[in-house]
């Protein structure tokens, strides 16, 4: 595995443990400024403030608890995107019974121009079939 692969993988890494922190400033600052959060039947979460509103709220919700990690990381031939995929377990008390979500995830980096890489699209798939309408 080359560097820049596994710097992807510390980051994701990274994540998990703010994530158990809830620092949400923490995972924001890994979206670029214009990155974005894009969740299943809601709008995009667009920008630093969008997207932090977005965590607040799941680290909000009782007894919340999410465990990821990649199990792919390709780098494009220039080093200029990262693509990560890989696989989560969300969980929290609703208000009737514990929720169970399990699911697939999708987060392009884009490297910056200091070197680092950063955030530009996160999305989460459900397992779970859709619903009506």
């Amino acid at each position: 595995m080359d560097a820049k692969t596994e710097a992807i993988f510390e980051l994701s890494a990274n994540w998990g443990r703010m994530i158990d922190a809830k620092d949400a400033d923490g995972i924001v600052n890994l979206y670029r400024t214009d990155g974005a959060f894009l969740l299943p039947g809601q709008p995009a979460y667009e920008g630093h403030e969008a997207v932090r509103a977005a965590w607040q709220f799941f680290f909000s919700l009782p007894e919340f608890a999410l465990v990821l990690g990649p199990s792919l990381v390709e780098i494009s031939g220039d080093a200029s995107f990262a693509m990560e995929r890989g696989s989560y377990r969300l969980s929290y008390r609703g208000p009737e019974e514990p929720v169970v979500e399990v699911g697939k995830y999708l987060v392009v980096w884009r490297a910056s121009s200091d070197g680092t890489w950063k955030v530009a699209a996160d999305m989460i798939n459900s397992d779970a079939p859709a619903t009506g309408p």
